[in-house]
């Protein structure tokens, strides 16, 4: 018989996306009702599918920490626990209302490109205008910041953000056991830096992922070793 192969045991990163946040209110930084309940039902879901986590992590965002709340509360309904969160700041959303205010500056300076796009935020009516307009404007920003073509005193840069997701990346699977099952409460761009990490993605395919991710949706990330690769997403 010929040798023996030993495989390591995998581990999952369960890296979860926030649940719906308080968007056009003047503390988007929080859950709606509906994201209080889309935290909840991951909660029942995980509970129903007898879902066993070593340790828990979240982003400092109340919308992160609030999600992993929710998660815990309908779990523990149901007589299962999650261990204690232990808050990452690596693991927070990059500064997109700086980067919406950077944006509109260079309008303001006349750059022909998000002109136009400010004035269409400017104008919208109704919740369903005012977040296509910010979508608009977020997806032209995002890819332009980078390119390093748009910067701010107070903004990182996206070199500083990847760096800074990928460290906490290796935080929290650097201290797993073999097999060890981790679950991650976040924000999209974060996670699309982990899907950047396992398929290898240039930054414009990255950044779209953030534009399909659904609120308190899960990507799952295999590990072992150097190995990081994707196992399921939404």
């Amino acid at each position: 018989s010929g040798p023996t192969v030993r495989v390591a045991r995998m581990g999952t990163l369960y890296f979860v996306r926030h649940g719906q946040a308080a968007f056009l209110t003047d503390n988007y930084d929080r859950l709606s009702e509906l994201g209080r309940r889309q935290g909840a039902c991951l909660g029942t879901w995980w509970a129903d599918q007898g879902m066993a986590v070593d340790a828990v992590f979240s982003g400092p965002g109340e919308r992160h920490k609030d999600t992993a709340h929710a998660v815990a509360e309908a779990l523990a309904e149901r007589g299962q626990t999650l261990p204690p969160c232990t808050v990452l700041p690596g693991l927070h959303e990059f500064a997109w209302e700086e980067l919406l205010r950077a944006g509109t500056e260079a309008a303001a300076n006349g750059d022909p490109v998000l002109k136009p796009l400010v004035d269409a935020l400017a104008t919208a009516e109704g919740y369903a205008q005012k977040h296509r307009a910010v979508q608009n404007m977020m997806e032209s920003l995002t890819l332009r910041w980078a390119r390093g073509e748009i910067a701010a005193e107070d903004l990182e840069s996206w070199t500083v953000f990847q760096a800074r997701v990928n460290d906490a990346i290796d935080q929290m699977i650097a201290g797993a056991g073999k097999g060890a099952h981790i679950a991650a409460f976040s924000s999209g761009g974060t996670i699309a830096i982990g899907m950047q990490r396992a398929l290898d993605l240039a930054p414009p395919k990255t950044l779209e992922l953030i534009w399909t991710l659904r609120n308190a949706a899960v990507v799952e990330f295999l590990f072992t070793g150097h190995r990081f690769s994707l196992g399921a997403f939404n």
